[in-house]
């Protein structure tokens, strides 16, 4: 989405759509748990994975009557040697190494800890999907 996002923009505003773009992935990863959360608990877990299956096949739909945007290429490598550049880049680049290094151990313990705060409100308070929504029979803390 976000190379997409910088390829269709504007030189002026590619920054903004970015921003935009990279805010839309965010909420969508963080609200998630709160809407398949209320959705769960209210309708059963397989109308989460039916929404998603009509979601899914929706756009589908719509990018197959609509088609997808066209890309012009911007190199002639092939695929692998593309791949076989990120190898230099990570040799020759001592910032780019710190940045990922960074960035993948954050992803880690972020997903490590609500993996595991999950577990353990299910286990050790009985909390289900329900928490996750503020309503009437989640407790208040």
């Amino acid at each position: 989405m976000v190379p997409a996002a910088t390829t269709l923009a504007s030189d002026t505003h590619r920054g903004k759509v970015v921003g935009k773009v990279m805010i839309g992935l965010l909420l969508d990863i963080l609200l998630s748990r709160v809407i398949c959360g209320f959705v769960a608990e209210h309708f059963g877990w397989r109308a989460v994975y039916l929404a998603a299956s009509v979601a899914v096949t929706l756009i589908c739909v719509a990018a197959w009557k609509r088609g997808l945007p066209r890309f012009q290429a911007t190199t002639q490598f092939s695929y692998g040697a593309l791949l076989g550049s990120m190898a230099a880049l990570w040799r020759r680049h001592a910032e780019l190494r710190r940045a990922v290094w960074a960035q993948g151990l954050l992803s880690a313990a972020f997903s490590t800890f609500w993996s595991t705060l999950a577990v353990m409100l299910h286990d050790s308070f009985h909390l289900g999907s329900a928490a996750a929504w503020p309503t009437a029979a989640a407790p208040a803390w």
